[in-house]
């Protein structure tokens, strides 16, 4: 396994490795925010798309004090 590459994320190690609640997960599903594909009964989320979600995210910018 030292050489595979891994690539797509099962629902837990996509919320695990982007610090999202499965709830949040399912939310943004459901909005069309993120992609997924089904394997039989697994839902997985290519690397890509993981990839695609996290470059579309706000950048954070502080308010001046």
């Amino acid at each position: 396994m030292d050489n595979e590459i891994k690539r797509a994320l099962s629902i837990k190690e996509f919320c695990s490795q982007y610090s999202v609640s499965p709830a949040k997960f399912y939310l943004m599903l459901g909005a069309g925010e993120i992609k997924a594909k089904k394997i039989g009964t697994r839902t997985i989320v290519p690397h890509e798309e993981a990839e695609r979600w996290m470059a579309g995210l706000p950048s954070f910018s502080p308010r001046a004090a």
